[in-house]
């Protein structure tokens, strides 16, 4: 049995069982945003990138985009000294109803791992009320470095399918990251979304 041994197509396919009106909610596999942008295009066909702050144009807030195929070391900064700030997009093509999120710290320096997000929001914007919702958020995420330093991670998933609501904005807020102090940073930002029937892009 196939789906047996596949713990990830089972999870899928009962994400794809729940339906509405007779038809499946989403359809099979989370689909992956495009939203590649060069590292100095803030504005594209895409969508737009904006932040907080940035420490310098060496760590623009548009790296963490500018490839979503290869693992780059290093990506956003917020300024020198702040360690809480955020990193917004505005898509292009209409609203995405997002489920899931990869994040990748500074693989730079072996203390790259302090400035990953610890306490972070995934934020939505909603256009009617005026006022940001709450997609996902981590209130102490766990340490992005192990015991040994051969244990560090570079990336790290998050998936959120429970939410089923769409937005045209969003926006990853930090307030705290491991070291306290200094700066945040995040080198690598990919979605991925449900694919809603009638609605694929």
């Amino acid at each position: 049995n196939t789906l047996g041994k596949n713990t990830i197509t089972k999870r899928n396919v009962i994400l794809s069982a729940r339906k509405t009106n007779g038809n499946p909610d989403f359809l099979l596999y989370p689909k992956f945003v495009n939203m590649e942008h060069k590292e100095d295009v803030y504005v594209s066909n895409k969508g737009t990138v904006s932040s907080s702050s940035e420490y310098s144009t060496s760590y623009r807030a548009t790296l963490p985009l500018r490839n979503q195929v290869v693992f780059y070391s290093e990506g956003w900064l917020t300024t020198n000294g702040v360690k809480n700030g955020w990193w917004q997009y505005d898509f292009n093509d209409g609203e995405h109803c997002l489920c899931g999120l990869m994040l990748g710290c500074r693989a730079s320096s072996s203390s790259g791992y302090m400035n990953f997000p610890k306490t972070w929001k995934l934020l939505g914007y909603n256009f009617n009320t005026s006022e940001w919702e709450i997609i996902f958020s981590r209130d102490d995420d766990q340490t992005m470095y192990g015991i040994n330093s051969s244990d560090k991670q570079d990336l790290r998933m998050y998936w959120f399918t429970e939410n089923t609501k769409s937005y045209r904005r969003i926006r990853i807020d930090i307030t705290d990251n491991y070291s306290g102090s200094d700066y945040s940073a995040i080198n690598c930002i990919k979605f991925f979304e449900h694919v809603v029937p009638g609605q694929s892009k």
